[in-house]
């Protein structure tokens, strides 16, 4: 869920600008005016948001001046009153801050905000929300309610940005970073279904007697596929264009554990040739143009009409167990390796492990030896190189995978900022829909 996150900000000069200046939250650099001061304590919305109309007004920030609570002032912000990820002067920006003062027209006490506190609605005003293109919107809107049992599939669940959670890295931590591929999401169980049975009239006659009843439903594990939000293994058929999802797991029909369930992205592209997640344009971004084209398609090692590589592959990034409850036990990262090899499964570029040794401090200034490694993977000359199975197209992102001495597992995401721009890029279009978020 996206939330305005109330930080304190650190700042320095900006390089080419005399009139702007440099903010650093949590090693997040976004681009502020003279007025702020070193230590401020403001709000920061994260790129990918949508500021709500009424903030926008109040605080004079659309472009559109006609829009603004006083017409003579004017901001930076579309109509839309989505926030990006920009390049100001030769510097990124990664998002906007604000000072608290933006916020007491809510009638709100700003100072009882305090670094760490999130929201996206103070005093019954709105703030802010996810953004979505006008098309994919309408695209959520008539997502099907396909569901016609009841499935022991659990949903992935929503994976945290890495930069807001350097928190939760703790000392014995078993850290696994992998590539974050850009794809759509699988899952894929032999798991517990339990369906409504249709009786006949005198069957349900029988059941008003004070005698043991029919069961109206019936309980079996099932071979089932699904996407990220349905399952597919309903309405999914061979003339579709994702049939690709039934293709990619039927191999597995058959071989899975009781309550065993996988999940994986899906890349390259769908049995109608079309790639499966939409290619970006790199025109907004001059030196990734210059070494991978004007339009980077994200194949994976996949290709269409060329015998000598696969279409489309599946590439696992964690898998379950689940009980007749319900309940779910994550294989840790050796375990899904082993059982991926045992079932013929290629799992997401591991770029390393290693285990975390230090404490971690409250700020950025005290960070270990350890951590300032964490970070540096994290920097733009590692997530811009190359992906590790196609040298074609750039690296979404970083995952981290955090193996707690408990027996928790945590996964924190962090997706290039290279990539920010070029899919922010494309959301400039109403008409693109989002496929993962539909799917």
């Amino acid at each position: 869920m996206y939330k305005a996150k109330v930080v304190k900000l650190k700042v320095s000069p900006h390089p080419n600008a005399d009139r702007l200046q440099l903010g650093n939250v949590w090693g997040i650099q976004v681009i502020v005016g003279l007025d702020t001061q070193d230590g401020d304590i403001g709000v920061f919305f994260p790129q990918d948001g949508q500021l709500s109309e009424e903030f926008l007004s109040y605080n004079n920030l659309y472009r559109h001046s006609e829009k603004n609570q006083d017409a003579d002032k004017s901001g930076y912000f579309g109509d839309n009153g989505r926030v990006t990820a920009e390049k100001l002067r030769g510097e990124k920006s990664d998002g906007f801050w604000c000072p608290l003062s933006c916020f007491e027209y809510t009638g709100y006490n700003v100072s009882k905000l305090k670094p760490g506190d999130e929201f996206d609605e103070l005093n019954g005003h709105k703030i802010c929300k996810k953004y979505y293109t006008p098309a994919t919107q309408n695209a959520m809107g008539k997502r099907a309610k396909r569901t016609q049992a009841n499935y022991n599939l659990p949903r992935h669940y929503d994976t945290e940005q890495l930069k807001y959670n350097l928190h939760q890295i703790e000392r014995g931590d078993y850290i696994i970073v992998t590539e974050k591929c850009h794809g759509t999401s699988t899952r894929i169980g032999n798991v517990k279904v339990e369906r409504k049975q249709k009786l006949s009239w005198w069957q349900k006659l029988y059941n008003k007697l004070p005698l043991p009843k029919y069961p109206e439903t019936v309980s079996q594990y099932e071979f089932v596929v699904g996407t990220r939000n349905t399952i597919a293994s309903e309405w999914v058929n061979p003339d579709s264009s994702d049939y690709y999802r039934i293709e990619l797991a039927n191999p597995l029909d058959g071989l899975l554990k009781k309550g065993e369930v996988i999940y994986a992205e899906i890349v390259g592209f769908d049995n109608k040739g079309k790639p499966i997640m939409n290619p970006h344009s790199t025109n907004k971004l001059p030196d990734i143009k210059k070494q991978y084209g004007e339009t980077m398609t994200y194949t994976y090692g996949c290709a269409w009409n060329d015998v000598n590589k696969p279409q489309r592959k599946m590439l696992v990034y964690r898998i379950t167990q689940v009980n007749e409850d319900g309940f779910e036990l994550d294989l840790t990262w050796l375990q899904i390796k082993k059982r991926c090899r045992e079932l013929g499964l290629e799992y997401v570029p591991e770029i390393e492990g290693y285990h975390y040794t230090q404490t971690w401090a409250d700020t950025l200034e005290k960070h270990t030896e350890n951590l300032e490694r964490l970070l540096r993977i994290m920097e733009k000359n590692e997530l811009s190189h190359p992906s590790l199975l196609d040298n074609s197209h750039i690296r979404e992102g970083l995952v981290l995978r955090l193996e707690k001495a408990n027996g928790n597992i945590i996964a924190l995401k962090h997706k290039s900022w290279e990539f920010g721009i070029l899919e922010g890029y494309l959301k400039q279009d109403d008409t693109y829909i989002d496929t993962e978020e539909i799917a």
